[in-house]
């Protein structure tokens, strides 16, 4: 009996890995049609949970990120946006169940416009500013 609880728990943890890991935008778009935020429309069909690349958010960057690891607290990414006048490199780290992140890292040049309210008071350094802010998922407006 017990071996067969194993066994159905087994299985079961395997399925849920299977299909977080393979679940790409372009299944999302097709079972939840017009309820992923506006800029996943950007997004290469391929993408998923563990990697992906797209284009045109914010202020027409370029973005990519992959899955660093899982931790009790979320999923942990190093991620990448290179826009017109500006780079960031860094961490995101999102809650599950949660449409509000952690971004941290350092962003050079001009800031995407949509994000300068929230770096007013962040220094630049070098040419950089470092960026440790709360993240809109949903709408990716900044926050401290």
């Amino acid at each position: 009996m017990i071996r067969g609880l194993f066994l159905l728990l087994g299985l079961s943890l395997g399925v849920i890995a299977a299909g977080l890991s393979q679940t790409e935008i372009a299944h999302l778009r097709v079972l939840m049609p017009g309820r992923l935020a506006a800029w996943t429309t950007g997004l290469d069909p391929e993408s998923g949970l563990l990697r992906g690349t797209g284009v045109g958010l914010p202020d027409g960057s370029t973005v990519k990120w992959r899955l660093l690891g899982l931790d009790a607290g979320g999923a942990r990414y190093r991620i990448e946006l290179v826009g017109s006048g500006f780079e960031f490199r860094g961490e995101l780290h999102a809650r599950i169940g949660n449409r509000m992140a952690r971004i941290k890292g350092p962003i050079t040049g001009l800031a995407p416009k949509q994000w300068l309210p929230a770096l007013q008071e962040v220094p630049d350094i070098d040419g950089a500013r470092m960026l440790d802010h709360r993240i809109d998922l949903a709408t990716l407006d900044l926050s401290r």
